[in-house]
């Protein structure tokens, strides 16, 4: 069985070096791990396990106890902690099993988390790894640090990239989410949703909820009813799609906006 490891990066809470790699790495400490696969990342850590514990402190559950690692320069120190990190990846994945590393937005990561997913790529070839790499291309610029990775990332991997790219989903099919979500009867929203959504599934489901929760509809006995037609048509709601979302955050408890 494979392990998948996935982290995400934010577009705030993550400001700290090597925040997506920490929270891809507190995904393995819930996992059950087999005593070889334990054994398996001790052996690879070796008598580096505090510098594991000083970014992932939870790891303690699979290293246990540690010892202080040899204090050094600040520029060798960074070259061992690359050297480690690549280590443990490497001891979670087999010929068998490779290790899946998934790791979305990054064109939010910090760019300590960039440097050593370049470092990943030229040191694990010919190693069992998949790393899927996820990022919101409106959001990056031509040019900018994510486009500079994938070059690098070609490059070290000899062309062993593939890139998909997911198209907005076209208007069918965002209509067939508001369908499914009111009903049938329920053209006119479904027009509305689907010019204002931009292709987004996401901003399609917020913008219906935004709709029942400002009034703008609302259900009868006999179905949805739109109660202010002019305010739907002309998209004079977009103030309340984001008050709605930020409302709903807020009634969220700090563990469910940090699971988000």
């Amino acid at each position: 069985k494979s392990v998948v490891l996935w982290g995400r990066g934010r577009a705030y809470g993550q400001a700290s070096a090597y925040g997506l790699i920490a929270e891809a790495l507190r995904g393995l400490t819930q996992q059950h791990l087999s005593l070889e696969l334990r054994e398996r990342i001790k052996a690879a850590v070796g008598d580096l396990g505090s510098e594991v514990l000083r970014l992932v402190p939870e790891m303690k559950t699979i290293l246990g106890d540690v010892t202080a690692a040899v204090e050094l320069e600040p520029e060798r120190r960074q070259q061992r902690f690359l050297n480690l990190m690549t280590n443990l990846f490497l001891s979670l994945g087999s010929k068998e099993a490779p290790l899946a590393l998934i790791l979305d937005d990054i064109q939010w990561s910090d760019e300590a988390s960039l440097h050593l997913i370049t470092h990943l790529s030229k040191e694990t070839l010919p190693f069992p790894l998949v790393m899927i790499l996820g990022y919101r291309s409106e959001e990056v610029s031509p040019g900018g640090r994510v486009h500079r990775l994938l070059e690098q990332i070609k490059e070290t991997r000899f062309g062993k990239v593939k890139e998909i790219k997911l198209a907005p989903l076209p208007d069918g099919e965002i209509k067939a989410i508001v369908h499914s979500m009111l009903g049938t009867n329920v053209q006119l929203v479904a027009d509305v949703v689907s010019n204002q959504a931009g292709g987004s599934p996401l901003f399609a489901v917020e913008l219906v909820y935004a709709l029942v929760e400002s009034g703008i509809l609302r259900r009868t006995e006999s179905g949805w009813l739109v109660t202010n037609t002019k305010v739907l048509t002309e998209g004079r709601y977009g103030d309340n799609l984001i008050q709605t979302i930020v409302n709903r955050l807020s009634r969220l408890t700090d563990n469910q906006r940090l699971i988000l």
